[in-house]
């Protein structure tokens, strides 16, 4: 056997089986150690992101409420405009001038008006900007891509409603003076009294686009309405 002592003096170091056993143990150590800090980083990043997510969901549930309401505003003046155009163009002139004088401003206004609709969409753009691998998750941001199509869809209907109130606007310039702003317009109308729609429902250019824009004012209440049904599936996912 080889004397340590004579080890040292020719520089060699003395080993033994416990020294490599002792400095792969400690290296296990360090490595499981650098594996859970990354582990940790992921669990608090993944933590961080769903916090994230939350918040978005719950601002996207806040807007799809208040986008519910106003659509169910919009559809319920547009079906009431809707409504008074019919009643007008099935009236005779003589009909017309029987007509109470506190309900020719409602109606001029029906005939006059383009309802249309405002609806938020950052919250929900935001979700379904941010990536998910959960099944509920990618099924939430489908329904979400399909509700700010059907927005994208009332918006193309909204140009062509509010080309019609132009042309109502022009068509009816003729029966009063010449005005600023719509709703003065309107009540200048209404103050001719009855008279006035007698006139107006003998003016055969008027008429036709009042057939056009009830036509299209149904079309764009049932535009609202499939919105309406994916509104609610989007809320009952959020719900859920």
């Amino acid at each position: 056997n080889a004397d340590p002592l004579e080890s040292l003096r020719k520089g060699v170091p003395v080993t033994s089986g416990r020294g490599w056993r002792k400095g792969a143990l400690e290296g296990g150590f360090i490595l499981i150690g650098i594996l859970g800090a990354f582990a940790i980083d992921a669990w608090w990043d993944g933590l961080q992101v769903a916090e994230i997510e939350a918040v978005v969901a719950a601002s996207v549930l806040e807007e799809a409420v208040a986008n519910r309401e106003e659509i169910l505003r919009t559809i319920e003046e547009s079906e009431t405009d809707s409504a008074r155009i019919d009643v007008f163009l099935r009236s005779r002139p003589d009909q017309l001038r029987a007509v109470p004088a506190d309900s020719v401003n409602t109606l001029v206004l029906s005939l006059l008006r383009a309802t249309t609709v405002e609806v938020q969409t950052g919250a929900a753009g935001t979700l379904i900007s941010m990536p998910s691998a959960d099944k509920d998750g990618l099924a939430l941001r489908a329904l979400l891509r399909r509700m700010l199509q059907a927005f994208d869809d009332a918006n193309e209907s909204i140009e062509r409603l509010i080309r019609y109130e132009d042309e109502m606007v022009a068509l009816m310039s003729p029966y009063t003076v010449p005005s600023d702003g719509f709703q003065m317009m309107v009540g200048m109308l209404a103050r001719q009294g009855p008279d006035v729609l007698a006139r107006l429902r003998q003016d055969e250019a008027l008429v036709d686009a009042l057939v056009r824009k009830g036509t299209f004012s149904n079309y764009y209440a049932f535009e609202l309405s499939q919105a309406l049904a994916v509104i609610d599936s989007v809320t009952s996912g959020l719900e859920r």
